[in-house]
This record gives C-alpha cells, structure tokens and sequence, in this order.
C-alpha cells in the first residue's frame, strides 16, 4: 500500500510541476520588433524613440546576468519595457515585441547584443529624424 502511495504521490508531483511550467520551446533569439500606432510622421518619430528606451532597458536588465538566464529574465522583467499606457510588451517566438497603441503603423525590427563584449551593430540611426526630435 505505501508503494501506491509513494508512485501515486510521485506522479503527482511530476504532474504538477510539468504543468504550470510554460515553456514555448522557442530559445531567445536576441530580436526584438516594434509596431507603430499609426502611419503618422509623429508615430514614426516615436517608434524610434522607443527603439533607443528598449535596448538601454535590454541592456541594464541582462547584461549583468549569463546569456542561458537571458530568456527567464525577459519574462520576469516584460513590464519593464512599458514605457508609458499605450505601449504593450510581449515575448513572442523568442522575441520582444512592443506595440504601441493599436500597431497599425510602421514596423521596425532588429537585433540586440548577447553581451557588452558582442561588436554587432545595433544603434543604426537615421539623422534625419533627429532634427525633429
């Protein structure tokens, strides 16, 4: 009877444990994509404006942290990436997406660095917004 008990006990937990874990089964793959509200030249401006907030975010949360714990701490740290009311984070497929208000508009995509040892480029930037900013 304790031998029942035990297995059952056993499968169990092993149910359990299994159950409430959610793994997508997508590894982080260092991406990141950000909807606009709308088509205006104002939203477009702000798409990168967002695009610099998300990658110093990005950087200050992982960098201190090995790459394999990078996935996790996006997780735990996704409202981090709300920088005010209309703007949504997600993690999605391995990515960050960010969508601000309706994301009818622009779509802009890029890499991140794995860490502050990585030389990819990732700030490419465009002057002529700057003007307006």
């Amino acid at each position: 009877m304790k031998v029942k008990f035990t297995l059952l006990g056993a499968c169990l937990l092993t149910f359990f444990s299994t159950s409430f874990y959610h793994n997508d089964g997508v590894a982080f793959t260092y991406t990141y994509q950000i909807r606009a509200n709308s088509y205006q030249s104002k939203d477009e401006l702000r798409l990168y404006s967002v695009k610099e907030k998300l990658i110093e975010t990005y950087e200050k949360i992982c960098f201190g942290y090995a790459e394999r714990y990078h996935q996790d701490i996006l997780k735990l740290h996704l409202e981090d990436f709300r920088f005010s009311s209309d703007i949504k984070p997600y993690y999605q497929n391995g990515r960050i997406i960010l969508t601000i208000g309706s994301g009818l508009g622009y779509t802009i995509q890029g890499t991140l660095r794995k860490n502050e040892c990585d030389g990819n480029v990732i700030r490419e930037k465009i002057y002529f917004f700057e003007f307006f900013s």
